[in-house]
């Protein structure tokens, strides 16, 4: 689910992210953000691509993917405070195998999910491996339209030891694509009726009776004893809703984040969706970057959500607002995030598409810090010069601009504008910190 929507939206990306609302204009409320930049990771070559993160601590981080080219074989990469290292995941022989999500109650007790693709058949088997402190190994799993057809899990949570949730979808001639709905109770796999609509691409879980679970224009709940459809939101655009993810605050208090489409021109566009839910029913909040993938709550007043944008899109809720924060890379696109603290974030993707490596943000950032500003001057040039140097076009609607990713030290920040006298000004980035820092273009007006 969440790979093949980015080859959907690809090909009316700029398109997408100039009708996308002005959610790249700095708030007040960005600054003193943790501040996001890349992470190392350990190197699998250029079709690397990790799809989902969990984070235990500071020091303890697992990312999931695929490696190989193309993607035929899993990947597990551990954190342990300085660096990633690939830590071996099994395969199912003569198949394409990939992690889609990872998710677990403990260091020594994990989950990664995802599918085993037979190669030119458009058949797949649902793939669960489980970590136990030790190794990586595979525990079967049932597939809910047949190993003859396609089936993928793309979502896992875990409450305990003895249950854990996935999900995913299955494809079949009738009565088409299903919604997959698999528990574990410590020995066995077993499929759970569910009535949630074509397939579902994540879930989390609360506790044993409260489970959500995400896709498509639907949404699942599982009280403990059955699972619920409720319906998303209507965009308030009418926009077709693709949910992706989902993070509970509390009972009352969960978002979901994906995209909707519409038509632009011969195809169509993508804008990121926000939705809410407060009990009773989902409600549309917003939109954001063009795409958004990955959702997780620390507090109710800070909320985190992962995508892609022009680059990495990365947004933030204040318990107020949603903002778009300043990401530390150029290019790529982030499918999952985690947060065991508001000091401890960590995002994880790709560096464009599978073509370019695995990529892994964290906030905030030991070496790096983010500036954020208003000139009040659409398309004007922020330019800075000091530890490294580079440039910024200012927001078409309201002059704003956002640079992350920046080594810490001092920097000459200059903003100029064709008929405009420029202006200037010293700024010390922080490591780990977002600043702000306005300017004031005279045009003569």
């Amino acid at each position: 689910m969440k790979r093949l929507c980015t080859m959907v939206i690809g090909v009316s990306l700029a398109v997408a992210f100039a009708s996308a609302p002005a959610g790249a204009a700095p708030a007040d409320s960005i600054v003193g953000l943790p501040a996001w930049d890349q992470a190392p990771s350990a190197g699998q070559g250029s079709a690397a691509g990790l799809r989902g993160v969990v984070s235990f601590g500071p020091s303890d981080v697992w990312a999931v993917g695929a490696a190989g080219a193309p993607q035929d074989r899993t990947l597990a990469e551990h954190w342990n405070g300085s660096s990633f290292s690939v830590v071996p995941s099994p395969n199912r022989a003569d198949r394409a195998n990939t992690l889609e999500d990872v998710a677990g109650v403990s260091s020594n007790d994990l989950w990664a999910v995802g599918h085993s693709d037979v190669t030119n058949t458009g058949a797949a088997s649902t793939l669960a491996e489980h970590w136990d402190g030790t190794a990586w190994r595979i525990v079967p799993t049932p597939n809910a339209a047949g190993g003859s057809t396609h089936n993928s899990l793309t979502g896992v949570a875990a409450v305990a030891t003895d249950d854990a949730w996935a999900v995913g979808t299955a494809s079949t001639f009738r009565p088409g694509l299903l919604a997959i709905t698999l528990h574990w109770d410590g020995s066995t796999w077993t499929k759970v009726r569910n009535s949630c609509g074509q397939g579902l691409s994540d879930v989390v879980a609360e506790s044993s009776s409260d489970v959500w679970a995400v896709g498509g224009d639907h949404t699942c709940h599982w009280n403990g004893t059955t699972w619920t459809p409720l319906p998303a939101a209507p965009d308030f655009s009418g926009f077709s809703v693709q949910l992706q993810d989902v993070a509970i605050v509390s009972s009352n208090d969960v978002w979901a984040v994906g995209y909707a489409l519409y038509g632009c021109g011969e195809g169509e566009c993508a804008t990121g969706e926000i939705q809410h839910w407060t009990g009773g029913a989902w409600e549309f909040v917003t939109h954001a970057v063009p795409v958004l993938y990955g959702v997780d709550a620390v507090a109710a007043n800070d909320v985190w959500a992962v995508g892609l944008g022009l680059g990495p899109g990365i947004e933030h809720f204040d318990g107020t607002d949603w903002s778009q924060v300043p990401s530390g890379a150029r290019i790529g696109e982030l499918f999952a995030v985690s947060a065991s603290g508001a000091d401890d974030l960590w995002g994880a993707g790709d560096k464009g598409s599978n073509t370019s490596g695995a990529l892994v943000e964290q906030a905030p950032s030991p070496n790096s810090g983010a500036v954020i500003g208003r000139t009040h001057v659409s398309n004007a040039v922020v330019s800075w010069f000091g530890p490294e140097s580079g440039s910024v076009t200012t927001d078409p609607i309201g002059g704003a601009y956002q640079v992350g990713g920046l080594t810490a030290g001092t920097y000459l920040f200059t903003v100029s504008y064709g008929g405009c006298i420029p202006d200037s000004k010293r700024v010390t980035v922080q490591a780990g910190t977002t600043i702000a820092q306005d300017f004031h273009l005279n045009c003569g007006g």
